[in-house]
C-alpha cells in the first residue's frame, strides 16, 4: 500500500483538481492522509466531502503549525509500504502511482523519483516538462544521487518521490517547523542514507507556480530559511565527509551563493555602497567562491555569473540581473 501525505492550508480553489487526481489514479491500493492546518477557507467542507465519499482517506485537524508539522504528523499515523507526499494546490497523472511502484519493486529501490511538469497559474496553456538527466535503466546510489542534487541537477524537494517507508523510519525523517525551505536538507540526508535509487523520467508530477508579492517580512524569512537549509547542507557534507565531487561542491556554493545575494539584495532597505559591507558581516556570508568557480562553472548561466562578478567588483546595486 502507498500512503499518500497531503498537508492543506486555504487552498479551496485547488483542492479538488488535486484530490481528483489522487482517487483517479489507476494504482488504487492507497490511503491518502490529509492534515487540515487550520484552513480558514471552504478547504475543510470539500475535505469532508471526500471523506464521506472514501473510507480510505485520513482527516487530521489541527491549528495553523505550518506544512512541517502537518508532514510529521502524517508520517506519524501512515500505515503504507512507501510513501509520496504531495501539495494540496499541485496535482498527479493518472498513472503515476503505478509507475512508480513498478519500478521501485523491480529494481528493489529504497526510493523512485520521477520527472515533473511546471504549471504557472498565469499561463496555464504553457506547460514546462522537467527531464531528469539521469539514465532511467540505471539504479543510482545514495551517494551518486546526492551528487546530482549538490551539482544542481536534480531538485532536493520531496513531492517527486515515492520512499519506502522502512526507510523513512529508519533515518527519521524530520520537517523542521517554520520553515519556508523544509524539505531540501532533510531529503538530501535521507538521500544520501539509500543504497538504491531509481528513476522514471516522465513528467508525472504537476507542479503548480502560483505568483504572488512577497512583503519586506517575508523576503527577510525566506532568506533566513533559504540560507539555514544551504548552511545545514554543507555543514553535514563537511562533518559525514561525504564523497561529493569538488566540481559539484564548487557549483553549489556558486549558485546558493548567488541566490542568497539577490534575496538580500531584495529584502535589504538599503541599496547603497555599504550593503557589500554589511552582508559581509552578515550569517548569510558564509560561502566563499573564487573568481575562477565563478567564471568556469558549467552549470550557471550567463547572468548569473555576471551577477556575482558585479557584487564582487561592488557594483552590483547600481546593476544587476
Amino acid at each position: 500500500m502507498i500512503s499518500i501525505i497531503m498537508p492543506v492550508y486555504n487552498v479551496e480553489s485547488y483542492l479538488d483538481t488535486c484530490l481528483q487526481s489522487i482517487f483517479s489514479q489507476s494504482y488504487r491500493n492507497i490511503e491518502v492522509i490529509v492534515v487540515n492546518d487550520g484552513s480558514t477557507d471552504q478547504s475543510l467542507k470539500i475535505l469532508n466531502e471526500y471523506k464521506s465519499a472514501h473510507t480510505n482517506l485520513i482527516l487530521i485537524n489541527q491549528n495553523n503549525q505550518g506544512i512541517s508539522v502537518a508532514r510529521n504528523a502524517a508520517l506519524e499515523v501512515a500505515k503504507g509500504d512507501y510513501i509520496l507526499f504531495i501539495d494540496s494546490d499541485d496535482f498527479l497523472e493518472k498513472d503515476m502511482l503505478e509507475l512508480m511502484l513498478k519500478k521501485i519493486t523491480e529494481d528493489e529501490s529504497d526510493m523512485v523519483i520521477c520527472g515533473h511538469s511546471e504549471v504557472n497559474t498565469a499561463h496555464p496553456q504553457k506547460i514546462n516538462n522537467v527531464s531528469l538527466k539521469v539514465k532511467p535503466e540505471k539504479i543510482y546510489s545514495g551517494m551518486e544521487v546526492a551528487d546530482l542534487i549538490i551539482n544542481c541537477q536534480l531538485m532536493g524537494v520531496v513531492w517527486n518521490k515515492l520512499i519506502k517507508k522502512s526507510v523513512i523510519d529508519q533515518h527519521k525523517l524530520y520537517f523542521e517547523p517554520n520553515r519556508y525551505t523544509q524539505d531540501w536538507f532533510p531529503i538530501f540526508r535521507l538521500i544520501t542514507k539509500c543504497a538504491a535509487i531509481s528513476f522514471v523520467n516522465k513528467p508525472l508530477y504537476n507542479y503548480l507556480i502560483r505568483n504572488g508579492s512577497i512583503t519586506s517580512k517575508k523576503g527577510w524569512k525566506r532568506l533566513e530559511d533559504y540560507s539555514f537549509a544551504v548552511l545545514a547542507i554543507l555543514n553535514y557534507i563537511d562533518r559525514k565527509q561525504l564523497p561529493l565531487s569538488n566540481r559539484s561542491l564548487n557549483t553549489f556554493k556558486v549558485i546558493t551563493l548567488e541566490k542568497i545575494i539577490k534575496m538580500y539584495f531584495n529584502a535589504h532597505l538599503t541599496k547603497e555602497k555599504h550593503i557589500y559591507r554589511e552582508f559581509a558581516a552578515s550569517r548569510y556570508s558564509f560561502i566563499h567562491a573564487t573568481l575562477v568557480s565563478i567564471i568556469y562553472s558549467n552549470r550557471m548561466d550567463v547572468r548569473s555569473k555576471l551577477n556575482l562578478l558585479l557584487w564582487k567588483t561592488k557594483l552590483f546595486h547600481h546593476i544587476h540581473f
